[in-house]
């Protein structure tokens, strides 16, 4: 299965009693093929009023969900590759960018990126 960045797989995580849930793959095109574990996020239909790090995506042909969800930026994990099943869709530049976003709120990351006047 060729993986890449911004792609939504099926897939296990631990304590789901091997339920299959969506999933985005995080890792950087450019890393993925040498790793075992990827960086993902997984999806949740449980919608909480949590913009910042919580990106809601409506389903699409596209990106392959059923149902509106949110990616749980919040609980970004890595998982085996043995552990995606299948790959049902992709995420648009729009939702990644998004994403991105969360990942930078729930990190503090932009501390780093925009300097703070002391």
């Amino acid at each position: 299965m060729r993986l890449k960045r911004g792609d939504v797989v099926l897939a296990v995580f631990q304590g789901n009693l091997g339920k299959p849930r969506p999933a985005v793959i995080l890792h950087a095109n450019e890393y993925i093929e040498d790793h075992v574990t990827l960086l993902v996020c997984a999806f949740t239909t449980y919608l909480a009023d949590s913009p910042n790090y919580r990106p809601t995506i409506v389903p699409s042909q596209e990106n392959g969900l059923e149902e509106t969800s949110q990616i749980m930026v919040d609980k970004m994990t890595h998982i085996k590759k043995t552990a995606m099943r299948n790959v049902i869709g992709f995420l648009s530049d729009s939702d990644i960018s998004q994403v991105e976003a969360a990942l930078i709120n729930i990190t503090g990351l932009r501390q780093a990126i925009i300097p703070q006047p002391h």
